[in-house]
């Protein structure tokens, strides 16, 4: 993965110029660069590719990002967050008509952590233990429950958003709607490269050990 290509493309309709940004291992960074293929009244838009050398496989990849936009919103615009009463639960996620999945954390963890149910969201154990069930439930309703295919990754909508999300994590194709056994073993292989990439194991680990 070190040794992985990153290319950063930006399009608007069918022109578009790519940019080689080194590797992910040696990242070369990119202060200035004038994108000379696009008029200044045209609406740029730019995707990301991590790409393996010796075989041109596409490792990763992340599209529809904007100028400007902040990496960290784009992550939070995935999954609403909120507090409220929860007889006995930590968390429940809904899923509201026509927008982002609904994160309830209960409010009584509001004075476990600094900075309130907030901060307990980024704590090491909730990061690890929680999240990752998280997303397999948001990606089980959206891909067993609800059957997107391929073709909804291309729309706009929280569940296209979330289609996009989980193929940047896990390369391998989509199986088709009517596997459904093959779509949950899809799901879980997604779960654990998000897992890897949050390092969930080595949280885990730091925050039992800070307990003992």
């Amino acid at each position: 993965m070190e040794g992985a290509e990153v290319y950063v493309e930006a399009y608007h309709r069918n022109v578009f110029e790519r940019l080689y940004l080194g590797t992910v291992g040696q990242p070369r960074p990119l202060t200035r660069h004038r994108l000379e293929r696009f008029r200044s009244d045209q609406h740029i838009v730019f995707r990301v590719k991590i790409v393996e050398p010796s075989s041109g496989r596409l490792v990763a990849f992340a599209k529809d990002i904007r100028a400007g936009e902040d990496a960290e919103a784009r992550r939070r615009s995935l999954l609403a967050v909120t507090v409220a009463p929860l007889d006995g639960l930590v968390y429940k996620v809904d899923f509201p008509e026509g927008e982002a999945p609904l994160l309830t954390l209960n409010e009584r963890l509001d004075g476990v952590t600094a900075g309130g149910v907030k901060g307990f969201a980024h704590n090491p154990l909730f990061v690890a233990l929680v999240f990752p069930s998280v997303i397999r439930e948001v990606l089980f309703r959206f891909l067993v429950v609800d059957e997107l295919s391929d073709e909804d990754s291309y729309e706009d909508g929280p569940e296209a958003k979330w289609l996009r999300f989980a193929k940047a994590a896990n390369p391998d194709p989509l199986p088709a709607v009517e596997e459904k056994e093959a779509r949950l073993d899809w799901i879980g292989r997604t779960v654990g490269q998000v897992g890897e990439q949050l390092r969930v194991i080595e949280r885990f680990a730091s925050a039992l050990s800070e307990e003992t």
